[in-house]
């Protein structure tokens, strides 16, 4: 799980098991489950961070090539 902002969360980005990325807003207060941004990725797929200075997620997938990937996600 990783969180746009550690001081304000207004989003929460979690991958679950099949590798699925999923979006939370308002991780502090109301939580909101929105949906999938992303199912890119297996089971085994499960690395994932947010860069708060360009707002982008980078995730690790092997569904595209077998050796695997860094994916961005904007």
């Amino acid at each position: 799980m990783v969180l746009d902002s550690l001081t304000d969360p207004r989003v929460l980005y979690a991958r679950d098991g099949q590798g699925d990325i999923h979006v939370v807003l308002n991780p502090a207060g109301r939580a909101e489950h929105v949906g999938v941004i992303s199912t890119l990725g297996g089971n085994a797929d499960l690395a994932m961070t947010y860069d708060r200075f360009d707002h982008v997620i980078y995730f690790f997938e092997a569904q595209s090539d077998r050796t695997g990937r860094i994916k961005r996600l904007e």
